[in-house]
């Protein structure tokens, strides 16, 4: 019969590989490794080119047969460009750098016994579950399920094109073979990696949600100021891929239905802060499990803080500045400086987070969120008009 100490090892060792725990998978997955499109099975920036730029050359051939390559290449089919071009490649490059990143953080967890030995059973069939879960067919049936039943809906309200929906003239409107192959291909396969992508971003979710229920030991005096799960921190920067490409593909959005008058400039203002808010619900909303467990250990750490400081401090006064002090040289003892780093421990109690990201992320958040709606300044203003406003407001002129 194995023994508790011979399965947490083995544990450790199967669970804590960093192959072991991916989210890459499914039938796409699969056949981007057979095409050798994707580079040691994780690497699918290769694949992600392919999936955006072929169907975006055959749009372009389409619309060039049908004697509309001006209007391909102008602002008002702006999106069809960047949703292609932009959306597709950065969904596999974040996976690309995100997944191996979630399999260390898994790794590093479990090598810091930061899960107690008593949780490491239902550890290990959570990730084989998440194993099970990311290779079905069953997943992205439903994401590609979704993807065209929505056709018609958007079709009518304009959802992911307003602008080529309502325009007749529009180079992805009317009866063209460059609409059909936009609406029937391109749109669709854009909608079907998004929701893929978001499948996985549900998995990882979920997985956090399952960890933050088991028993951890959460130590408050960990350096990294979030009681063990700082790594967290590195994970979720990875997003930042992700973040841009949502952002592009609103900013593209707002600058096709700018251009056709079907929305004033001003409407922007708008957007962008309920934009930035959806992502921090998306990106950091999943690491919000753990801020019960972290509060507990936050209220924790600093009773026994104050206990264990109490002591030490009473402990100091009575050899060195109490009636009977000791008769060991004052110059070399390391009592003085045990005080200090006890300080210093006591400070990182203090001060640790309930929320296993700092604030550094929620500026890197923002700012990939901002970015790609800069452009968006030169439908209000022209280039050498804001490049006059911009002057005249940093010489305060």
């Amino acid at each position: 019969m194995e023994s508790a100490g011979n399965r947490e090892s083995r544990i450790v060792s199967n669970v804590g590989q960093g192959q072991q725990f991916s989210l890459f998978g499914g039938p796409l997955h699969r056949l981007g490794c057979r095409l050798g499109l994707v580079r040691e099975r994780t690497n699918t920036a290769k694949l992600g080119l392919v999936l955006g730029i072929l169907p975006w050359a055959v749009l372009l051939s389409l619309a060039l047969i049908d004697g509309l390559g001006d209007e391909f290449f102008s602002i008002r089919v702006i999106s069809a460009h960047v949703r292609l071009l932009v959306l597709i490649p950065l969904l596999f490059v974040c996976e690309s750098v995100l997944h191996p990143r979630m399999a260390t953080f898994v790794d590093w967890t479990l090598r810091s016994r930061a899960v107690a030995a008593s949780s490491l059973p239902a550890l290990e069939t959570e990730v084989v579950r998440i194993g099970r879960w990311k290779d079905s067919w069953l997943l992205e049936l439903l994401c590609l399920a979704a993807a065209v039943m929505v056709q018609p809906l958007a079709e009518h309200t304009g959802a992911m094109g307003f602008t080529a929906t309502h325009d007749p003239a529009h180079v992805i409107a009317g009866e063209s073979l460059a609409a059909w192959w936009w609406w029937h291909v391109c749109l669709p396969l854009a909608r079907f990696l998004l929701l893929r992508w978001f499948a996985r971003l549900a998995l990882w979710s979920y997985f956090l949600w399952r960890v933050s229920r088991m028993e951890l030991n959460l130590l408050a005096h960990h350096p990294d100021g979030a009681g063990g799960l700082g790594g967290l921190e590195t994970v979720h920067r990875y997003f930042m891929p992700m973040i841009v490409a949502l952002s592009a593909v609103v900013s593209a959005s707002l600058a096709e239905e700018i251009t056709a008058g079907t929305m004033v400039f001003g409407e922007v203002y708008h957007v962008l802060p309920l934009t930035l808010v959806i992502v921090m619900v998306l990106f950091l909303g999943p690491v919000l499990v753990f801020t019960p467990k972290l509060q507990a250990a936050r209220l924790e750490g600093n009773r026994v803080f104050r206990s264990f400081a109490a002591r030490y401090v009473k402990e100091f006064d009575r050899k060195w500045l109490g009636p009977a002090t000791s008769d060991e040289p004052l110059l070399g003892t390391p009592d003085i400086q045990s005080l200090a780093d006890l300080a210093n421990s006591a400070s990182t109690v203090r001060e640790m987070r309930t929320i296993a990201v700092s604030q550094r992320i929620l500026k890197s958040y923002a700012m990939s969120v901002v970015l790609p709606f800069l452009p968006l300044l030169l439908l209000k203003y022209p280039v050498a008009e804001l490049a006059a406003m911009l002057l005249k407001r940093l010489s305060g002129l």
